[in-house]
């Protein structure tokens, strides 16, 4: 299985971008917020516009479920018509 990048709904305090590199890079969501307000205070403002290109760019968790089972059914059904 691969591994994708998502906004993370769930753990989310703006649009979960960072709740979203958490689950992707596997650190802790804490660090990830912290750095993101340090490197926006260092970057006058360019991590900011990039929080926001990614929210708009990046699916949420939800899609990304929705297309995993989607691929688990067609899964399912080319494994039935295998066996007949």
């Amino acid at each position: 299985m691969t591994r994708q990048f998502y906004r993370d709904k769930t753990r989310k305090i703006l649009f979960g971008v960072c709740s979203g590199l958490a689950n992707f890079s596997g650190a802790n969501l804490s660090l990830i917020r912290i750095l993101f307000i340090i490197f926006s205070f260092f970057s006058l403002g360019t991590t900011f516009v990039l929080y926001i290109v990614l929210a708009i760019i990046t699916p949420t968790s939800d899609f990304i479920d929705e297309d995993n089972e989607d691929e688990d059914n067609n899964d399912k059904n080319d494994n039935l018509d295998n066996q007949n």
